[in-house]
């Protein structure tokens, strides 16, 4: 097997360096930093920059506690969604346990103290640890995603008001 000599010409001085904050903390990936002098203009395939995201389809809810919600969050400058998401990021942080559901009645003049569910929260994108550990956190409770999330909103009203 014949060893191959890189000719002075092919080598190139490599150096490893990371986006570092002024704190001196990692950011990032390591990269390699070439030497301006003999790095090339070589093209690099396209990176996949789009970061894993988990969607949470619009979860249905009572207009009362909607409306209390994105009024909570405008008072905050955030839109329902970007505080949906951010809330459900504190969940995974806090996983404070949600509670079973508690059946709504359905007796003959229940519509009187029934919620009804005609209003809806939106669609939002979290990332996949943060969406498991609802899914985990409702599983537990024996609940659905769509109620966990009702409950994760009226706790952020109730604590907001």
């Amino acid at each position: 097997m014949a060893h191959h000599h890189a000719s002075p010409a092919q080598l190139q001085t490599v150096e490893w360096c990371a986006p570092v904050t002024a704190s001196g903390i990692q950011v990032g990936e390591w990269t390699r930093r070439e030497d301006p002098m003999t790095a090339r203009y070589t093209l690099k395939p396209q990176q996949k920059t789009e970061r894993r995201v988990e969607t949470i389809h619009p979860v249905k809810i009572d207009p009362a506690t909607k409306a209390a919600f994105d009024a909570l969050a405008r008072s905050q400058g955030l839109s329902s969604r970007a505080a949906l998401a951010q809330l459900i990021t504190l969940h995974a942080q806090l996983r404070q346990p949600l509670k079973p559901r508690t059946r709504r009645p359905w007796r003959i003049n229940a519509a009187l103290d029934r919620t009804t569910y005609d209003a809806a929260l939106p669609a939002v994108k979290v990332c996949p640890e943060d969406g498991m550990a609802l899914l985990i956190d409702a599983h537990r409770a024996g609940i659905r995603m769509t109620e966990a999330v009702r409950q994760l909103v009226v706790r952020c009203v109730q604590a907001g008001s």
